[in-house]
């Protein structure tokens, strides 16, 4: 069982969590189903997913602030 209480809320979310059509219809399914392992599975790997992408992201935003913290230091400098 879902936290909401029709499948258009839950499809809703389930975009909004960035899944594809065919992941929600997966999670619809398993809702149907009452398989709630399967459900678990399908937000824990979304999740992840999500979390690998911010730490990538976060990599990148590092990288920015270290060439800017180096072009402040060199302008000091001059």
């Amino acid at each position: 069982m879902t936290a909401f209480d029709t499948e258009e809320e839950t499809l809703r979310c389930m975009r909004d969590c960035g899944c594809t059509n065919e992941l929600a219809a997966d999670f619809l399914e398993s809702t149907k189903m009452g398989d709630q392992d399967r459900q678990l599975e399908i937000l824990q790997n979304i999740r992840g997913s999500l979390l690998n992408e911010l730490h990538k992201v976060q990599k990148e935003l590092d990288c920015i602030d270290y060439l800017l913290r180096e072009m402040e230091k060199q302008k000091e400098r001059k």
